[in-house]
């Protein structure tokens, strides 16, 4: 009968135990009675026994502390069994792996501080913690193992395949992680330069991965970013030879059905839309600010025609008019289903209709800033307002754009980094 309470007993403590290191918001209310009450159910029993129980999932408290992010009981249980952090799964997936694959610092953090070594610490595919990191987009994860001076050799570290961090982020499409990692690598060209076992800088594997549809926008971003950092290409592969690579991995995914049947669904969206701006220009051109004199010798003619504002609208009105039309011409020949004519309509309609999408929105803000020409503090407001969408505009649209920034000079490259 005893033998059995005592039983019981047990199971019950080890069940509060684990429902308690659960309860990842207890740290943050009181840490210090947190961090006794843990110190208290270790020191009442068995605490090999408790801290080697597994629940359902076959989790540990080490285990489950790991995987929620609570760093206070990591901390504590990690002061009395050291050794459990050397305990990995049969791929050898450590539990400070785990802490980085879910973007937990603090838990991160713990583990470096209690076992400084396992910071070089690989899985069954060579992967450091950065990789892991790199690879499920936790940025807050990168940005600390890249702050820290001792932290900084995983950055060079290879994974089975030859894979730096940097080709990890860029395979699994995490802008963010690219332009943090490309970025810091920009003082020493030996990184961005470095090959995997295929022979691939981070750039060519860029180019010559094939991406989802789904994976659209995050390549074009993962692509800016390593261009912003002037990411270099393997030697093997010449500038043309790259070149001759990314249209030919293009034309190639655009002869699936599916990805064509995306192509030409972007084709009629931006058909759509510049024939909206050839219809609201056409109007705009007509329904001039001020209207039209109706006396006199200059019957007919615009009232602020000498204004300087209302030149800059009549200026940024006919662009936009005439390159929304140009745009409309090869979005046309895009409708056939030759891979080549919508591969190169599109590369050329991103860029016309950015500078017309400018253009028109130029001219609205031109046109009211005239009308409110003499009440000062709205017309400064409107001359703001203008100002700072003119500059979102352009750069929301400079990713689509495929701008080439490798040489461009310092200003310019800093409005894109804003942009990315």
């Amino acid at each position: 009968m005893e033998e059995k309470g005592f039983l019981v007993g047990h199971a019950h403590v080890m069940h509060s135990f684990k429902r308690i290191v659960s309860q990842w918001w207890l740290p943050r209310t009181n840490r210090k009675k947190y961090t006794n009450l843990l110190e208290t159910i270790l020191s009442k029993m068995d605490s090999a026994d408790l801290i080697n129980s597994t629940d359902q999932k076959w989790m540990t408290p080490l285990t489950l502390a790991a995987y929620i992010g609570n760093f206070v009981a990591v901390r504590v249980l990690l002061h009395k069994f050291t050794g459990l952090a050397y305990k990995g799964d049969e791929n050898q997936f450590l539990l400070i792996h785990v802490a980085s694959k879910k973007g937990h610092c603090r838990v991160v953090e713990e583990f470096l501080n209690h076992c400084p070594d396992l910071r070089e610490s690989c899985d069954g595919e060579g992967r450091n913690i950065l990789h892991v990191a790199a690879a499920h987009g936790r940025v807050n994860v990168v940005r600390y193992i890249i702050g820290k001076r001792n932290l900084q050799v995983l950055r060079k570290q290879r994974d089975q395949s030859g894979n730096t961090p940097l080709h990890i982020a860029v395979r699994n499409w995490h802008p963010k992680i690219v332009i943090i990692l490309s970025l810091f690598h920009a003082y020493e060209r030996a990184n961005l330069n470095s090959l995997n076992n295929a022979g691939m800088t981070a750039l060519d594997l860029v180019e010559k991965t094939e991406v989802d549809k789904e994976m659209f926008l995050r390549r074009k971003l993962t692509l800016m970013a390593l261009n912003l950092a002037n990411a270099p290409r393997s030697e093997e592969l010449t500038a043309a030879k790259a070149k001759l690579v990314i249209e030919d991995s293009v034309l190639k995914s655009l002869h699936n059905s599916d990805n064509l049947m995306f192509s030409k669904e972007s084709v009629n969206t931006l058909l759509l839309v510049s024939t909206l701006v050839v219809g609201i220009t056409f109007v705009q051109g007509f329904t001039i600010p001020g209207g039209y004199s109706s006396s006199g010798n200059d019957v007919g003619t615009p009232i602020f025609l000498t204004h300087s504002l209302f030149k800059f609208f009549l200026i940024c009105n006919t662009v936009a008019m005439c390159g929304s039309i140009t745009a409309s011409i090869p979005l046309m020949w895009a409708q056939t289903h030759d891979p080549n004519i919508i591969y190169a309509a599109m590369r050329f309609t991103l860029k016309v209709l950015g500078v017309t999408l400018t253009m028109m929105s130029s001219s609205f803000l031109a046109g009211v800033a005239l009308t409110v020409y003499h009440v000062l503090w709205l017309r400064i407001f409107v001359y703001a307002m203008g100002f700072f969408f003119t500059v979102f505009i352009v750069g929301l649209l400079a990713p689509l754009m495929d701008v080439p920034v490798s040489y461009v000079p310092g200003p310019t490259r800093a409005f894109l980094f804003f942009s990315f």
